[in-house]
């Protein structure tokens, strides 16, 4: 009997790449503006929060295939799509 492997659903679909932009963007009166792009998770986010600490806004991180990633204000992180990211089990970074 041949032993059962388990591979996350995002791993099979043929849209996710094994690298990717994540893209900055900020909220305003107008809606959510392009801000910048980054090659890895971290350092979006990371330059989300020196953004806040210069102006209290609203930020949201995205992969290049227009998913979310992340929501981001003084308060914090709210990670909504990103777990086998942030788990280390897909690249975002390019």
């Amino acid at each position: 009997m041949q032993p059962l492997f388990f591979v996350p659903i995002l791993a099979c679909t043929d849209n996710l790449k094994s690298t990717m932009t994540v893209r900055l963007e900020k909220l305003t009166s107008n809606g959510w503006e392009h801000e910048s792009n980054h090659s890895d998770l971290h350092n979006a986010t990371n330059h989300a929060k020196d953004l806040i600490g210069q102006e209290l806004s609203t930020y949201r991180l995205l992969r290049d295939d227009r998913v979310m990633l992340s929501l981001i204000t003084a308060k914090g992180v709210m990670w909504v799509n990103a777990d086998l990211e942030v788990q280390g089990k897909a690249l975002v970074h390019a």
